[in-house]
């Protein structure tokens, strides 16, 4: 069974400025490897293999991050997760269940994933790159065996 829990965080100005960072980072990520996976099929439809995997994206994520080096302040884990979301939009695509995916702009809905390595300290919630937690507020407290964190920017 599937269950959800939504909780309010509130970070203090540091905190939003890297909240900010993650949520540019991984639409980057996304609208980059959108692009390049593009080219390749482009360049490579008479070949064998026509498309990139999200391992072949991975291997290059890993040098984009050497050549633009403001991706090393984002957590790994939450840029990678970009590129499993975007594999799983284009094998949804190819399945005939939804749209071509889709470049992101500022306006869609902002988020990003986060898969593993984050816990609960009393009322803040400690997660990679945030060293000291994020604050938050629940009339329940988080259960311990959390799968991911899902973090969405609903208001400004």
């Amino acid at each position: 069974m599937i269950k959800t829990l939504k909780v309010r965080l509130y970070p203090d100005e540091n905190q939003r400025i890297l909240l900010e960072k993650h949520f540019g980072s991984c639409r980057f990520v996304w609208n980059h490897f959108l692009e390049v996976r593009n080219k390749y099929y482009v360049g490579h439809k008479k070949d064998k293999k026509k498309g990139l995997t999200v391992f072949d994206t991975m291997k290059m994520l890993t040098t984009l991050k050497k050549e633009i080096t403001w991706l090393n302040e984002i957590n790994s884990q939450s840029l990678q997760h970009s590129l499993v979301e975007l594999d799983k939009a284009f094998k949804s695509f190819f399945k005939h269940n939804t749209a071509y995916p889709a470049f992101k702009s500022k306006k869609d809905k902002q988020y990003f994933i986060i898969p593993s390595g984050f816990k609960v300290k009393g009322n803040r919630l400690i997660v990679p790159k945030f060293k000291e937690g994020i604050k938050y507020r629940d009339k329940s407290s988080i259960p311990e065996n959390i799968k991911q964190i899902i973090i969405t920017r609903d208001v400004d």
